[in-house]
């Protein structure tokens, strides 16, 4: 087993693969997104902007954000 990303979530939840960011999942109590990819090792920080819940990819590389009051369109 080997140790992926330096980032420890408060409160981790909803992992996804996605293809060009890897790994993506959720720190919902700093309301952050973020992305490791293994092959890279590069780990990415994203301020979600709220309490997001859930992400979705979309096949034109942008991401539905599931958030309490709503969907909204998120663009890395």
């Amino acid at each position: 087993m080997k140790k992926c990303g330096q980032y420890r979530a408060k409160f981790g939840k909803g992992p996804i693969w996605h293809e060009a960011y890897g790994v993506m999942w959720l720190d919902m109590a700093s309301k952050r997104i973020i992305t490791y990819n293994p092959a890279t090792e590069q780990e990415n920080v994203y301020d979600a902007l709220g309490w997001i819940k859930a992400i979705i990819p979309l096949k034109d590389g942008r991401f539905i954000g599931i958030y309490k009051d709503g969907l909204y369109h998120l663009n890395f």
